[in-house]
C-alpha cells in the first residue's frame, strides 16, 4: 500500500513562467528553501544527487529522474538502501486554472517495508517543506512589492525561512484542515472532546468579499462568527451548525511606511509572517505572538501579551489603525489620530463589533536574527523568594531590560515528591563573541531538536522529551538572538505532546501582585488536591505597561499577566468542573479589580463578563460572548 502526501499552491502566473523557475535547478539556491542544489540537469532516466532540507537537518539524496514534461510535470524517485525498503516518488504538477494562474501540486508517495513507520514520522517536516517551497516559488514569480489585496508578501531570505519553519507547528493536528475547523484550542485540554461543526464557511480575500459575506448573513438572519487560527479555548469560533468567516486568505503585508514607522497587513496574516517581511527591511514588530499562527487580527481582538509588554504594552497598544466591516456591512477605517475612542472600542472586542480586515501597527528598527541578548536569569527554590524577586522586577523593570518573564513550576516526582522551582529572566543587550554565538547555536539547536522529536516517539519517551524541554525552558540559554528569545517556548514545547494541557489567564493590577499570586496558586492547588484534575502546574508571569488597560488613568498602566499552563487528568477534569474553575477565576477577578484574557475559558453571564472584560469599559460597560451576540 502506498502512503501519500500532497500540497497545493495557487500562483498568479502562466504554466510556462512557473515551469521555467521549477526546472532551472542551477538557480534553486537563489530561492528554494527545501531543495538546496542538484549536481546535474533534470533529464529523464538520469540519476542526480540533491540536498533536501528536512526538518532541522539537510539530507543528501540520490534521485532517479522519471518524467520531465514541459509546463506540466516533473517527477523523480528516491531509492533508500535497496528497492523495497522505502521507495519515495515525488511529483510536481502544474495545472492551469479557469480564472487564470495555475495550481502547483507537490505530491509524495512512499512504498516499502519501513514506509509505514518512517513516513508518518516525517509527515510534518515533509508538509512544512512543501509549504515553504510553494510560498517561495509564488513570491519569486509574483510581484515582490504588494500593490493589490491578492498579492503575497515578498520573499523571505533563506536563513529567515529556515528559522520560520523550525518553529514547532504541533504534531497531532494542523490549523488549516477541514477537521480542525470543528475545534478550537479547547482540544489541547480535551483531545477526545466532541467536535462542534459549523455548517457554512466564508473565505473572503478582500474587504469587498467581507462586505458580501456580512450582507448575505444579515439578509439570511444568520449570526456570523469570525475565526483566524482557532486559538480560543472559550467557544468563540466554533458555532454548532452556524456560519464562520475564515480570515485565512486575508493574508499579506500591504504597506510599510518608514516615515511613520508603521506596517499595514491583512488581518489574517500571522504576526510571524509580518515580522519575517519586516526583517527584509531591517525592521520588526515590537510585540509579536509567541506562536507562529497567531494572526494580527486575532491579536487585536484579544489584546496580545508577550515578554516585551513591559516596554511596549500589549499588541493593541501598538496598533495605529484598523479597517473593519461592521455588522451592517459598512466599511470603516479608524486611527489613533482621528478616532482614538472608536479604536479603543474595537480593540479586544472578540469580533463583537464586526470583522477586522486590515491592521496598521507600529514597527521598530531592529535586526532580530543577528542582534543578541544576554539572559540574566535568577533561580529560586521557595515561592516566597520567587514572589519577592518577581514582584520587584514586574513593578520596576530595569531600564536596560529588553525582555522580562518569570516561571514558577510544580511537577510531581517519583515517591510522591514534587519539584518546585522558579526562574526570572531579564534579557539585556549584549555583544556576543564567537564563543557565545556558537554556544547559543548549539543550545537552541539542541532544544529545537527536542521540540522536533516531540510527537514522533512512543508515548512514554515523548513525555520524557517534553519534560526535558521544560527543563530547557527553566534553565534557558545564556545568550539568544532576539528571534530565538521571542519564540523560545514555541520552538521547544509541543502542546500536543504528553498530558492534555490548558491555559488559564488573569491580568491583575501590579499593586495586587503578591495577593493575586497566592490566591490563584491556592485556588488551583485546591482543585488539584481535591479532585486530582491537574497533573502539573506552571505559572508564567509577565509585566505589562499598557495605556489600554489603564483606561485613561496614567497612574494605572502597570499590570501583570498570570498565565497558568497546566496539565490535565482527563478522567477527572469534567466539563462541569472546568466551568466551576473558570467561574472561580472570574469571581477572583471581580474581587480584585482584575481582568481575564477573554479567549481563555470564562463564564457566559453578561453581567460578570462586563466586570472582567477589558473591552467593556470602552463599550458602555457591556460585554457579550460572541455566540450570544444578537443576530443583526
Amino acid at each position: 500500500m502506498a502512503l501519500d502526501l500532497h500540497h497545493e499552491t495557487v500562483i498568479a502566473a502562466s504554466a510556462e513562467q512557473v515551469w521555467q523557475e521549477l526546472i532551472d535547478a542551477d538557480r534553486w539556491n537563489e530561492w528554494n528553501p527545501t531543495l538546496r542544489d542538484v549536481d546535474g540537469p533534470l533529464v529523464p532516466g538520469t540519476w542526480v544527487r540533491m540536498r533536501l532540507r528536512l526538518g532541522p537537518v539537510t539530507v543528501p539524496m540520490r534521485q532517479h529522474v522519471q518524467a520531465v514534461e514541459a509546463n506540466r510535470l516533473l517527477s523523480w524517485r528516491s531509492r533508500n538502501v535497496a528497492d523495497g525498503i522505502m521507495d519515495v516518488h515525488r511529483t510536481f504538477s502544474i495545472v492551469p486554472r479557469p480564472d487564470g494562474g495555475i495550481v502547483l501540486t507537490q505530491r509524495e508517495t512512499a512504498r516499502g517495508v519501513v514506509a509505514p513507520l518512517a513516513f508518518p514520522l516525517l509527515r510534518r517536516s515533509i508538509l512544512t517543506g512543501y509549504d515553504r517551497l510553494g510560498r517561495a516559488l509564488k513570491a519569486r514569480i509574483e510581484d515582490p512589492t504588494p500593490t493589490t489585496p491578492e498579492m503575497s508578501m515578498r520573499t523571505t531570505p533563506t536563513d529567515q525561512a529556515d528559522w520560520r519553519t523550525s518553529i514547532n507547528q504541533h504534531e497531532t493536528f494542523d490549523h488549516d484542515s477541514i477537521d480542525s475547523l470543528y475545534y478550537d484550542w479547547d482540544r489541547i485540554g480535551d483531545p477526545d472532546g466532541a467536535p462542534r461543526a459549523p455548517l457554512k464557511f466564508y473565505v473572503p480575500r478582500t474587504t469587498e468579499d467581507v462586505v458580501r459575506c456580512v450582507t448575505e448573513c444579515r439578509q439570511l438572519n444568520q449570526r456570523l462568527i469570525v475565526r483566524s487560527k482557532g486559538h480560543s479555548s472559550n467557544d468563540l469560533v466554533t458555532p454548532e451548525g452556524g456560519s464562520v468567516l475564515l480570515t485565512e486568505k486575508l493574508h499579506g503585508v500591504l504597506e510599510v511606511d518608514r516615515e511613520a514607522m508603521t506596517a499595514t497587513a491583512w488581518a489574517g496574516t500571522p504576526s510571524a509572517d509580518v515580522d519575517a517581511h519586516l526583517a527584509t527591511l531591517g525592521l520588526g514588530l515590537p510585540v509579536i505572538g509567541d506562536h507562529a499562527h497567531i494572526t494580527v487580527g486575532g491579536f487585536a481582538s484579544v489584546g496580545g501579551i508577550t515578554a516585551s509588554s513591559f516596554r511596549y504594552g500589549m499588541f493593541v497598544d501598538v496598533i495605529q489603525r484598523l479597517e473593519y466591516v461592521d455588522w451592517d456591512g459598512e466599511v470603516h477605517s479608524v486611527g489613533r489620530a482621528d478616532g482614538a475612542e472608536e479604536l479603543d472600542r474595537l480593540l479586544t472586542g472578540l469580533g463583537r463589533h464586526g470583522v477586522i480586515t486590515k491592521v496598521t501597527v507600529s514597527v521598530i528598527e531592529i535586526d532580530k536574527h543577528s542582534t543578541y541578548w544576554r539572559n540574566d536569569a535568577t533561580y529560586h527554590r521557595t515561592m516566597e523568594e520567587f514572589i519577592d524577586v518577581s514582584r520587584g522586577l514586574c513593578a520596576n523593570p530595569p531600564a536596560d531590560a529588553r525582555f522580562l518573564r518569570g516561571l514558577w513550576v510544580d511537577f510531581p516526582l517519583a515517591g510522591g515528591r514534587r519539584l518546585e522551582l522558579g526562574t526570572m529572566s531579564v534579557y539585556r543587550d549584549a555583544e556576543a563573541g564567537a564563543v557565545q554565538k556558537d554556544s547559543e547555536a548549539a543550545a537552541y539547536g539542541t532544544l529545537h531538536r527536542l521540540g522536533w522529536m516531540a510527537g514522533r516517539l512512543p508515548a512514554g519517551i515523548d513525555k520524557a522529551v517534553k519534560l526535558a524541554g521544560m527543563a530547557g525552558v527553566i534553565r534557558s540559554p545564556r545568550y539568544a538572538t532576539v528571534k530565538n528569545a521571542e519564540f523560545f517556548t514555541e520552538k521547544i514545547l509541543d502542546a500536543t505532546v504528553g498530558d492534555p494541557q490548558r491555559f488559564l489567564v488573569v491580568i491583575s493590577p501590579i499593586e495586587r501582585y503578591e495577593e493575586q499570586f497566592r490566591r490563584l496558586w491556592e485556588l488551583l492547588t485546591h482543585y488539584r488536591d481535591a479532585f486530582d484534575c491537574f497533573t502539573f502546574l506552571s505559572l508564567y508571569v509577565k509585566s505589562i505597561d499598557s495605556p489600554y488597560l489603564a483606561q485613561g488613568d496614567p497612574d494605572n498602566r502597570r499590570w501583570v499577566e498570570f498565565l497558568f499552563y497546566v496539565g490535565i487528568n482527563p478522567e477527572m477534569m469534567t466539563e462541569a468542573l472546568l466551568d466551576r474553575i473558570a467561574d472561580d477565576l472570574d469571581q477572583n477577578c471581580i474581587d480584585t479589580g482584575s481582568f481575564r484574557y477573554m479567549h481563555t475559558r470564562t463564564g457566559r453571564d453578561p453581567q460578570r463578563l462586563a466586570a472582567i472584560d477589558p473591552n467593556a469599559h470602552y463599550n458602555g460597560g457591556v460585554s457579550v460572548h460572541p455566540l450570544d451576540r444578537p443576530v443583526p
